[in-house]
């Protein structure tokens, strides 16, 4: 997938998920140690962004496709699916709240995560 390398550096922390307050909205892998996987990249002359866009994109469905629990943070997904699987079982947590400390929906709009006519329909 990464033939040619990262293209900077590669930050790799394990973490134990008992440090963690789980009153927040962070959402974390299953089980007690969990990794954090940074890939610092860098454009090389003659590379194009959407190039490392899309390899990242890859590395993303290859997750995906082999049953990975793995979360993204500052992730582009681009429907409320994405955000759904990104959440897993806090999922109607995380709408509950959003019902009640930003019922209108005004909060994060270019997120994709809820659109203000669709708050209620969320749970499902």
């Amino acid at each position: 997938m990464l033939k040619d390398g990262v293209g900077g550096p590669m930050l790799v922390y394990p973490l134990l998920r008992s440090k963690w307050d789980n009153r927040t909205s962070v959402v974390l892998p299953e089980g007690e140690i969990f990794y954090i996987v940074a890939l610092l990249r860098f454009v090389p002359k003659g590379t194009s962004v959407e190039k490392l866009v899309a390899q990242n994109q890859e590395i993303v469905k290859w997750c995906i496709k082999e049953g990975l629990d793995f979360k993204l943070y500052l992730p582009h997904y681009q429907s409320t699916e994405d955000w759904k699987r990104h959440f897993g079982n806090q999922w109607t947590r995380f709408v509950d709240r959003k019902e009640s400390f930003d019922p209108m929906a005004i909060l994060a709009p270019g997120q994709n995560i809820v659109r203000r006519d669709r708050l209620i329909k969320c749970h499902n």
